[in-house]
């Protein structure tokens, strides 16, 4: 996770489309925390053709 004053970035290095689905973001702080549900969706890259005519 990196964070700056006004923001906060998490990178996962290795996810799969398994990994998609519903995940719940918790921010706190001094003030109180926040809960956000939101839908990661994960894409891959398509594979290569199969069964081709020409």
């Amino acid at each position: 996770i990196e964070s700056t004053d006004t923001t906060s970035n998490i990178t996962v290095p290795v996810c799969l489309r398994t990994h998609s689905g519903r995940y719940t973001i918790t921010a706190k702080n001094k003030a109180g925390q926040k809960h956000v549900n939101v839908r990661v969706n994960v894409l891959d890259v398509p594979g290569a053709p199969r069964e081709l005519k020409v």
